[in-house]
């Protein structure tokens, strides 16, 4: 591309060009839409009314904005509450079955519940009682119980936050509230009471954006009102559809549950299209798999068949502008989808140029092999001329295109500026030179891009996800998957942070405090000196155990016990050991030396899987010639076991009493010890101690019991 390239830019930001002004006449870009949503963010055909994205018509996902009451995803798990069965269940990733997790009898749920509804805050699930007043919030990973209330009202709806509240929308006898909870801490609280759209109506639902911002729906009007309410108005749905991710399974209608949903596969394309495979796996509102025929009916398509959207006039500045070609930013572009764009070009904006023929269709669809996130050009077929208009044409149906900007670049030059001026001659041969020299130019320009580039792709503040990872190769740094880009940052300016004190106490200790914080989503600073690194050494028993010259003349101050040496005539046989570390007169030193032990949270390390993490973790850090141990503390302060205040101990809540462990639980949740870690009654009445959070301001850890 020539140095001195201009181009339009046009995207949700600036309204798809009703917000860009003309640079000369101090007009404005017109933009005419038929049957195309110009969302925040892409450009999409509108939903047809009474299809599956319809909030007024699919009240059990609100249109595809969020799952069902008792649903909830995690970014590896999907939950499914079944009233009906008594149980919750959990989707097996390898069979591709929703297979049971927990019963509702052990989380304390009423046998009598018609439907209990799901959310998630960090690594808690929470689940409720529908229309009734009973939650409970466990771990995601492992049903381990946390904490459980009974709130002073109705629950409608639940929506977890990034900061590990959960936001509660609840109907008392005389007003529809929001209340906030943080499992472990005190009871919640009402924040703020929610006005009815009409003095019939109450919210129904909460819905979450992709952003995290929370709103209150109203199912009467298909209105919805943000998050806190009193500084909010009622507004369409339609303004803030563009909001909200896709969701990861398909809702759609089915016969007297309302509802059935269909699991895709691991690899399907986003969004997901209607009607579904039928290969999918289907399952009811309960959670029972449901058998299918192939040509079972799929209901009204989501979007409507077509429609268009007219831009223009952008001006090029000057008479004659060679305009060179049109780019286009695709999110998707899936089956039975099509996109075609033409273009117009005039010297004027006044009638005259209405009257000029647009220029031949570029289509693209499905066979052009377009994968999501990709970019796409067209050369502008109109002759030169100052103004600009495009016409975009999206079809579909069963799935809708989606644009996420449009990108119109000018003057065409380049390459062909060097060539003689008999090449350079206005006519239509030359306008094809033009374009075939700049279609060669344009290859060169992601050489050219990657070298402007390099600076920033050396930082770690503005490296990419891809160099991040390149980065961190540099530096010995691994990188676990599931890490995303900030995570991914953290670790390699860390790496670079102490890449000269590779081996020493503090390097291994901020390596192990970089993962734990990148586990729970934190910043490493959060977790102030945890974990805590402790060398042997440091706690060596003193040679002199008195001052008296007979203790130090008895040969018993370290004792000869500790190491089990092998000596003749007072070892019996099979009990001494030989070893190499040195004289009887230096074990004192030599038993402590190049030995230490890390002190952990277990609250930071729930699941047997973080311990193998962390263990990892640690064997990658530590020198060859050392030996460190794991030492995890729980709530239990044990006198010449565990009793260092801020080194081996923590406060927690009195521990729950379980006596045996079901086959459900995970294998690092033993049953509970008589007489160590269970309390079968508390010994006075009254309210128990609300469980500490690790972390600083909002960003909390959850206290995990078994």
């Amino acid at each position: 591309m020539a140095a001195d390239a201009r181009r339009w830019w046009i995207a949700g930001s600036n309204d798809w060009g009703e917000a860009l002004p003309l640079s000369e006449t101090g007009g404005h870009v017109a933009v005419v839409a038929r049957g195309v949503r110009r969302g925040e963010s892409t450009l999409t055909l509108d939903r047809r009314a009474g299809g599956p994205l319809d909030p007024l018509t699919d009240s059990a996902s609100v249109g595809g904005l969020t799952l069902p009451l008792n649903m909830e995803a995690t970014e590896r798990d999907l939950y499914l509450a079944s009233a009906a069965r008594r149980r919750i269940l959990r989707l097996d990733q390898a069979s591709g079955e929703l297979k049971s997790w927990i019963g509702l009898e052990p989380l304390g749920l009423r046998r009598t519940a018609r439907a209990v509804v799901l959310t998630r805050a960090r690594d808690l699930l929470i689940a409720a009682e529908h229309k009734r007043s009973r939650l409970v919030a466990l771990h995601a990973g492992a049903p381990a119980v946390i904490d459980a209330i009974t709130l002073p009202a109705r629950v409608l709806d639940l929506v977890g936050t990034d900061t590990g509240h959960v936001l509660i929308l609840g109907q008392t006898s005389d007003a529809t509230r929001l209340w906030c909870w943080l499992p472990g801490s005190d009871a919640p609280g009402a924040i703020d009471e929610v006005p009815a759209a009409t003095p019939s109506a109450e919210p129904a639902r909460l819905l979450r954006d992709d952003a995290g911002r929370v709103y209150v729906f109203d199912a009467a009007k298909a209105r919805v009102r943000a998050l806190p309410v009193e500084h909010s108005q009622w507004q369409p749905i339609d303004e803030v559809l563009d909001r909200f991710a896709p969701l990861p399974v398909l809702i759609e209608a089915h016969g007297s549950s309302g509802w059935r949903m269909r699991i895709p596969p691991a690899n399907a394309t986003r969004p997901l299209i209607w009607p579904a495979p039928a290969n999918w796996p289907a399952y009811d509102a309960d959670g029972r798999r449901l058998e299918l025929e192939p040509d079972a009916p799929a209901g009204a398509p989501p979007y409507v068949a077509n429609g268009t959207i007219q831009i223009g006039p952008l001006d090029g500045r000057l008479p004659r502008m060679g305009w060179d070609r049109i780019e286009l930013e695709i999110e998707s572009l899936g089956s039975s989808t099509a996109l075609e764009l033409r273009t117009r070009a005039a010297d004027t904006t006044d009638a005259a140029a209405a009257l000029i023929e647009w220029s031949l269709p570029h289509r693209l669809n499905e066979q052009a092999g377009i994968d999501g996130n990709s970019r796409v050009d067209f050369a502008v077929l109109s002759s030169p001329a100052r103004y600009l208009w495009l016409d975009l044409k999206l079809i579909g149906g069963s799935a809708s295109p989606s644009i996420k900007s449009i990108t119109a670049y000018y003057p065409r030059g380049g390459l062909v500026d060097y060539l003689p001026l008999v090449f350079r001659e206005t006519d239509q041969d030359t306008r094809f030179l033009e374009r075939f020299v700049t279609t060669l130019e344009r290859s060169w320009d992601p050489l050219e891009q990657a070298v402007s580039d390099f600076d920033r792709e050396l930082r770690p503040e503005t490296a990419s996800k891809p160099m991040l990872d390149y980065l961190g190769a540099w530096l010995d740094q691994p990188m676990e998957l599931e890490w995303n880009v900030p995570a991914r940052r953290h670790a390699v300016q860390h790496s670079a942070k102490y890449l000269l004190q590779r081996g020493t106490p503090a390097a291994v200790q901020a390596a192990l405090r970089l993962h734990l914080a990148n586990r729970w989503g934190l910043v490493p600073d959060s977790l102030g000196e945890t974990p805590f690194l402790w060398e042997h050494f440091r706690s060596r028993v003193p040679l002199h155990a008195s001052t008296g010259d007979d203790a130090q003349a008895s040969g018993r101050l370290f004792g000869a016990e500790v190491l089990r040496r092998l000596r003749l005539g007072s070892s019996t046989l099979g009990d001494g050991t030989l070893r190499d570390v040195g004289t009887p007169e230096t074990d004192h030193v030599t038993i402590d030396a190049r030995r230490f032990s890390v002190f952990v949270p277990r609250t930071l390390v729930p699941t047997a899987d973080d311990v193998r993490q962390l263990r990892n973790v640690l064997a990658h850090e530590q020198p060859a010639d050392t030996s460190g141990e794991l030492v995890f503390i729980e709530p239990r302060m044990r006198i010449g076991v565990q009793s260092t205040l801020g080194v081996d101990s923590i406060l927690g809540v009195y521990p729950t009493a379980r006596l045996a462990q079901s086959a459900e639980q995970a294998e690092d949740a033993p049953a509970a010890r008589l007489d160590y870690d269970c309390l079968l009654s508390d010994p006075e009445p009254g309210p128990r101690p609300g469980t500490p959070a690790l972390g600083r301001d909002t960003s909390t850890i959850p206290i995990r019991l078994t």
